[in-house]
């Protein structure tokens, strides 16, 4: 069965389609028994679910001092200064979250995403890139993959959108042709845009 035959069984059993859909589809089941036969089952599993009993639950009725009690609690708490109450959970959270990190583990480590980047030229004798990953400072070098033209490097970096570019033998910069976007720097240079880890 196509995927159109069957938006157009659910169609016909939700009762969406025309009257003259209806009499093209009841010919199309005639025709092709597979689609009479997908037809009955949606069917026959959907008065099967109609028949279980509803059940509806009772109402609930909370006595008036229940609610007095809670509105009392409510106010208990906004009766805490703000400025200290966030402060202490802040504490809190932090002291949480240190007691359950592994001894001598950062918490930007669990955030960390690798992220490979790949440029082809054969003429080529150097190739770094440079992005936002590292504030566009420091170039990072691609290691030659033998005699093969790729030049490969594999950073680690949070998860987020980077724009970068290649430095083919220290002074030409070029995009990477395999990127999905680009996006114009200030200076009227082409960079690359990758998404890592989002």
């Amino acid at each position: 069965m196509r995927a159109q035959e069957l938006s157009e069984a659910h169609r016909f059993l939700d009762g969406e389609l025309s009257a003259p859909e209806t009499e093209r589809f009841k010919e199309l089941m005639e025709r092709k028994p597979d689609i009479a036969r997908y037809v009955n089952q949606i069917r026959d599993i959907d008065s099967s679910i109609n028949s279980y009993e509803t059940v509806k639950a009772p109402p609930v009725n909370f006595p008036s001092p229940a609610f007095s009690g809670i509105t009392n609690l409510l106010t208990v708490r906004w009766r805490i200064p703000a400025v200290p109450a966030a402060a202490a959970a802040l504490l809190f959270l932090a002291l949480t979250i240190r007691v359950l990190l592994p001894t001598g583990t950062v918490m930007s480590d669990y955030q960390q995403t690798s992220l490979r980047l790949v440029y082809f030229s054969k003429a080529a004798s150097t190739v770094s890139v440079v992005g936002s990953f590292n504030g566009w400072e420091r170039e990072i070098q691609l290691l030659p993959r033998e005699d093969s033209g790729y030049w490969v490097t594999q950073i680690t970096v949070p998860p987020g959108e980077y724009s970068y570019a290649f430095m083919v033998d220290g002074n030409a910069r070029v995009a990477d042709p395999t990127a999905n976007s680009f996006v114009e720097d200030d200076y009227g240079s082409k960079n690359s845009v990758v998404r890592v880890g989002i």
